[in-house]
């Protein structure tokens, strides 16, 4: 008989996670019952194609998804065959990391380790 894990860390403030928040927002937008990270999981998997279009629009991804755009990738394409996401679109990854550095100033944009280095051994940019 299976033993349940031991639980090793749980956040004070779950329901503030951003998780949780997001679940909150799917629950909202798409008509869900959704009560936890599981059933959020769930979700995504089972309507995968609006999951992905909703996140884009919730992480306010630049540039903007056109609203003529009804499907993240072609799933008719195994996602082993790596389909095309979002076809057409030029999504610039540091562009969107970076561009609220001067909301919050000197926070971590980067955090580099090399392979092998020593634990703390990281060099963090801002």
């Amino acid at each position: 008989m299976a033993l349940d894990p031991e639980v090793l860390w749980r956040p004070s403030r779950s329901q503030d996670s951003p998780m949780d928040v997001y679940r909150r927002h799917i629950t909202i937008k798409f008509k869900q019952s959704l009560q936890n990270t599981q059933e959020l999981q769930a979700w995504t998997v089972d309507y995968p194609q609006e999951f992905w279009i909703d996140l884009y629009g919730y992480l306010d991804l630049v540039p903007p998804l056109p609203s003529t755009v009804t499907k993240a990738y072609e799933d008719s394409v195994p996602i082993s065959s790596v389909p095309i996401w979002f076809d057409g679109l030029r999504l610039n990854y540091t562009e969107n990391v970076l561009r609220n550095a001067d909301i919050v100033p000197n926070q971590i944009a980067l955090i580099g380790v090399r392979e092998g280095g020593p634990l703390g051994g990281e060099e963090r940019l801002t």
